[in-house]
């Protein structure tokens, strides 16, 4: 009666236990099969004998024939897909309602087979086609299905531009998820076009569209009433027109903000969020070295519900050091930052609710200052010691026993278990 089985990043699985699964689970609604040699998939050059494909050619077949029942199917970075089953499984799976089919060599989105494919499962809600070779008429063809998609993910996605999604996003009502990563032919005022269709969506990806700056950002807000989370990092927020007195409304929905590696980004901008966004819990503002210590404290004091503060190679770290009440900051990531122990100190005191701690590359921390973090954040379950030299590796052992509620330990430099130790600390905390 198993109904859903995730077998991804398994190196060692073979055509004999894709036929085991078709047998043994007929019930399967959800199947994860991607990245059957790890994360690095299975490359050209792994040797296949010709007799080892028919065998998981065989396997697949069977596969698409048995677990009629699919909603959902993860198939990124398989070697084996390719046009012919995939057609067959849209054939025999009509139940399927989401799609993952990133990275896979052999299939060929402009190939007819696999549009009339994709665009004949009428109850498809979600489609991820990452790192695809796609086109304008892909994008058409699903448009003209009008499938009821609620999730479209194009990351990394070339070879298509502008007029493709243009027509398949005006023909999206209902879409609430939406990945463009990396569509580099984007500006500022064809996505301001785009927005128009929108009005329905509740997270957005557009990292990596250098076009876009603070005439899309606000557009986003104006047009999507119903947005959660935005991340727009590696963009040009900061460049453009300041906001309108139309535009620095109260945005109280929107959740997470996701705003990495803006060059441009700067206080003026960062200042107003606190007055949009009250609701606000996560905010990324790693490599964002225009922005001062003085704003971040000013952005804390106004969203008192941020949970996630992630400041990956902030140029200033006295934030902590500002004189103000205890915050309820969950997790917070200062890698790559010249935070020393003295404002980690302050840090603990001011933060005591932490779960997770990230100092990788913190090169002024020492084992000091660690010490006393530890001994302050009471609840802390993760803490990132990585590539941070002036820590000695005897903390280990200490936090774990210090601090009982930590589960998870990446280690400073040359830190070795020992034999004798390592049942005893693995059995309490997972060590990096």
């Amino acid at each position: 009666s198993l109904t859903s089985l995730i077998c991804s990043n398994i190196a060692s699985l073979k055509f004999t236990d894709i036929t085991f699964i078709a047998d043994s689970f007929p019930f399967l609604q959800h199947l994860d099969i991607s990245f059957p040699g790890g994360r690095e998939g299975i490359s050209d050059d792994d040797h296949h004998p010709e007799s080892e494909d028919k065998d998981y050619n065989n396997a697949l077949n069977l596969l698409a024939q048995k677990l009629s029942q699919l909603r959902s199917i993860h198939l990124s970075a398989n070697f084996y897909v390719k046009d012919s089953w995939f057609l067959q499984l849209c054939i025999n799976c009509q139940f399927l309602q989401e799609v993952v089919i990133s990275q896979c060599p052999f299939i060929t989105h402009d190939n007819p087979y696999f549009i009339h494919s994709l665009t004949s499962l009428k109850r498809l809600t979600c489609i991820d086609l990452s790192f695809s070779c796609i086109t304008n008429l892909l994008l058409k063809s699903i448009a003209r299905a009008r499938l009821p998609l609620t999730k479209l993910v194009l990351q990394g996605c070339y070879n298509y531009n502008y007029y493709g999604i243009h027509c398949l996003l005006s023909k999206c009502p209902s879409l609430q998820h939406l990945d463009l990563q990396g569509a580099n032919f984007l500006n500022n005022k064809l996505f301001n076009k785009l927005c128009l269709f929108l009005a329905g969506l509740v997270s957005i990806n557009v990292s990596g569209c250098q076009g876009l700056g603070n005439s899309s950002f606000f557009a986003l807000l104006s047009n999507c009433p119903l947005l959660t989370e935005i991340r727009m990092e590696s963009t040009n927020i900061g460049i453009g027109p300041p906001p309108s007195v139309v535009d620095l409304a109260v945005y109280p929905q929107l959740k997470s903000l996701h705003l990495a590696c803006n060059t441009y980004l700067q206080d003026e901008q960062v200042n107003t969020f606190g007055f949009m966004f009250p609701s606000m819990q996560l905010i990324d503002l790693s490599f964002c070295k225009r922005i001062s210590d003085q704003c971040i404290a000013t952005l804390l004091k106004r969203c008192r519900k941020i949970r996630h503060l992630k400041l990956a190679c902030f140029p200033q770290v006295k934030v902590f050091s500002i004189n103000f009440e205890v915050c309820g900051l969950e997790v917070l990531n200062l890698s790559h930052s010249r935070i020393d122990d003295k404002e980690l100190y302050e840090i603990s005191k001011i933060c005591p609710r932490l779960l997770q701690l990230d100092l990788e590359h913190c090169y002024d921390v020492t084992e000091k200052g660690v010490r006393l973090a530890v001994e302050n954040c009471t609840r802390l379950k993760e803490i990132n010691l990585q590539y941070c030299h002036k820590v000695s590796t005897d903390i280990v052992s200490w936090m774990i026993f210090s601090r009982p509620s930590l589960r998870k330990i990446t280690a400073p430099p040359h830190f070795r278990l020992r034999d004798c130790d390592r049942k005893l600390l693995s059995e309490r905390c997972l060590i990096l």
